[in-house]
């Protein structure tokens, strides 16, 4: 397993709005529902909410939920079949991350990567080795800086780079796919075009679990990715990762 190491430095001031970008800002207020998000993909995720609380032992229950992962799986032309090990499987992860705050039902390209990995039908294309992202904001000579640094391996090939962006997410955005794009020019055509951020449990302030919603888009299709952590730059990853995993994993 690799292990991901992140490094935030970070000072908060007031953005200038002429300079504010998808990414230097998002609404903290509850993420729309599934019927509002516009994607070709909007009726799958109407089907996928699962998240009602069931008593222990219910079967009628884990029934409902392992008809609406096979109904969503197969709208994906992915065969799973009812009660086989992987349906199984993917139906125990996705209550172990529900669990942790993640929802699915916004996120259809992270819940097909998930059921491709529990088919042995996905091959990670990178592998994380660190990255650092840092805000410097120097109100003295008015100017704001967000870099972010990565480490990737790639066909067993370590890159390393820099970045700069309008945000933080934004510059560890940039560095992904500036690593990334000589290996998989497809990624010249990947834009993000909706960012969205849900604080999980607010009674626990600025120690709440962040939910990261991405939308992206290659100018033909659009899908939408989720990451769930402490830290809202690594929420952010974990959905960056998916978006760019889903492009590069479509034949």
């Amino acid at each position: 397993m690799v292990r991901d190491t992140t490094v935030l430095q970070m000072t908060i001031a007031p953005i200038p709005y002429r300079h504010r970008s998808l990414y230097q800002f998002a609404s903290t207020s509850p993420v729309a529902s599934a019927t509002e998000t516009t994607s070709g993909n909007s009726a799958i995720r109407r089907k996928l909410t699962m998240r009602s609380t069931p008593s222990r032992g219910d079967t009628d229950w884990n029934d409902r939920r392992m008809q609406i992962v096979l109904d969503q799986a197969r709208t994906l032309g992915l065969k799973l079949e009812e009660k086989s090990p992987e349906a199984l499987a993917v139906l125990d992860k996705i209550k172990h991350l529900e669990n942790e705050g993640y929802e699915f039902e916004a996120a259809d390209a992270s819940f097909e990567l998930l059921v491709r990995k529990a088919l042995g039908q996905y091959r990670p294309f990178f592998e994380l080795v660190e990255y650092h992202v840092s805000i410097r904001k120097n109100s003295a000579h008015g100017f704001d800086a967000c870099e972010a640094t990565i480490k990737l391996s790639v066909n067993g090939e370590k890159v390393y780079t820099v970045a700069e962006g309008d945000g933080p997410v934004n510059a560890l955005d940039a560095a992904l796919r500036t690593a990334l794009i000589r290996f998989f020019p497809k990624l010249e055509q990947m834009k993000l075009v909706d960012y969205k951020v849900r604080i999980i449990d607010s009674t626990s302030g600025t120690a709440a679990k962040t939910r990261v919603f991405i939308e992206s888009s290659d100018g033909d299709s659009t899908w939408a990715t989720v990451g769930v952590s402490y830290d809202i730059i690594e929420a952010s990853w974990l959905a960056l990762r998916d978006s760019v995993d889903y492009l590069l994993s479509r034949k």
